[in-house]
């Protein structure tokens, strides 16, 4: 899922001396909404543009008040930005399984990285508590396009609204990030409306989209259902992750033969989508029903591409799915044999021998009889050594380094358990430990 979702991080361009100036700049923007509003009340100056313009500009700094000056940086640069002023309180905290250091000040909370690294910046005190004024910047500015009768002020008012769709966007990646992702749907369907108003008239495909992925996140089936239909409708597939997602939802809604329909739909166009392929190997396994028709569907992505070792390594993914562990092998060593430089095959192969090792050995531990006990150790060990060849192959032709080291892991694991049984499992041992030693 981590090619789904694209996140934009703008950088704030305010300058801050420290809490009290933070403080004083949502004073002053409240202060410049108050004055922009009082100027509208004289008729002359609420048919002029200019005077909505300033209104929206005024929401805009209004929004943006709470952690004006702050940029994305490293954590001595924002400290002193922040005039060195020390945090309320620091701590870790864990967002979708990744730690962060979370420094809490009266009007925002920063998020750092291992790295030290400002990522995350939650305005927890808004200027505004009981309205959006994103929202009313968007209505100022499209007044003053209502009033505009000059095409060059018109692309002005275009730019803000622009500007406030990037500033929603950014919010939205900022919840999607918090784990909030009914309110990141909420931003990016924003997003998604602006693009849609008459003086753009633009289809925001991205925003669709995440405002769809999002509010699947958040179990808003009814609009993540209707998003990511429009994407299927406007052609954005995001390489096929759209058909899963929309797939997963009509299942989950009980609507059977939809999902199936979708996820068949899908894999047409995108053969090698996990997704697509973990939904259709999912359905056939929770239905019972004859999974032919998926075999049928790789069949003819084969004779479209016969020389495209993907599909078979797709193929030996279904065959794993459905329990055809030598099949699967099979399909996995094709792929290799159709491209020597397509090396997921020899992986896929090293794994499924070592997760069929560690699937028995599972058994073996659970079993109290003593014979049956040997005869899975065996079995274990057979899978164990069958994992070798394929590993010791991709480690030879292997160039990217992550494939290299991956199966260097692998052997020197298995090699360890026998090196005491042969010289060459001892030999072997030393070899890949003494490669990911001086691979680190």
């Amino acid at each position: 899922m981590k090619r789904l979702f694209i996140a934009i991080s703008l950088l704030l361009s305010f300058q801050l001396a420290g809490a009290q100036t933070q403080s004083k700049a949502v004073t002053d923007a409240i202060a410049g909404v108050d004055k922009a509003k009082a100027a509208l009340e004289n008729p002359k100056k609420a048919v002029k543009p200019a005077s909505w313009i300033s209104l929206g500009e005024a929401y805009v700094k209004a929004f943006q008040a709470p952690s004006a000056g702050i940029i994305y940086a490293s954590k001595p640069q924002v400290m002193m930005m922040l005039g060195n002023v020390p945090p309320v309180s620091s701590e870790m905290r864990v967002l979708s399984g990744v730690q962060y250091q979370a420094d809490v000040y009266p009007e925002f909370t920063l998020y750092y990285d291992a790295s030290g690294m400002l990522v995350i910046i939650e305005v927890t005190k808004p200027a505004y508590s009981d309205i959006d004024p994103l929202a009313e910047a968007v209505k100022a500015f499209v007044k003053a396009g209502e009033l505009e009768t000059k095409e060059k002020g018109l692309e002005k008012i275009k730019g803000q609204l622009e500007n406030v769709s990037s500033l929603y966007f950014n919010d939205g990646s900022v919840m999607f990030n918090l784990g909030r992702y009914a309110d990141a749907s909420d931003d990016f369907m924003k997003c998604v409306d602006i693009a849609a108003l008459d003086i753009i008239g633009k289809v925001d495909t991205l925003s669709i989209f995440n405002a769809g992925f999002t509010a699947y996140m958040a179990n808003d089936t009814v609009r993540a259902v209707d998003m990511l239909e429009k994407c299927v409708e406007l052609g954005y597939f995001v390489d096929g992750d759209v058909y899963a997602r929309l797939g997963e939802l009509y299942l989950g809604k009980g609507d059977v033969q939809k999902g199936k329909a979708i996820f068949e739909e899908g894999f047409k166009l995108f053969p090698a989508n996990q997704g697509l392929i973990i939904g259709l190997i999912n359905y056939y396994l929770d239905t019972k029903e004859n999974p032919d028709k998926l075999f049928e569907l790789i069949a003819e992505a084969k004779a479209n591409e016969p020389t495209n070792a993907s599909l078979y390594y797709v193929e030996g993914d279904v065959y794993k799915g459905l329990g055809d562990v030598q099949k699967a092998l099979d399909c996995y060593y094709q792929s290799y044999e159709i491209d020597n430089n397509y090396h997921y095959g020899l992986f896929a192969a090293g794994a499924l021998w070592y997760d069929e090792a560690v699937r028995v050995s599972e058994l073996a531990q659970k079993e109290m009889d003593n014979d049956k006990y040997n005869a899975l150790v065996e079995e274990f060990e057979g899978y164990m050594i069958n994992a070798i060849e394929p590993f010791e192959k991709l480690f030879n032709v292997a160039v990217d380094p992550e494939f290299k080291r991956a199966a260097a892991e692998y052997l020197k694991s298995i090699n360890f358990r026998f090196r005491d049984r042969d010289q060459k499992y001892a030999d072997a041992y030393d070899k890949y430990n003494n490669y990911l030693n001086s691979n680190n």
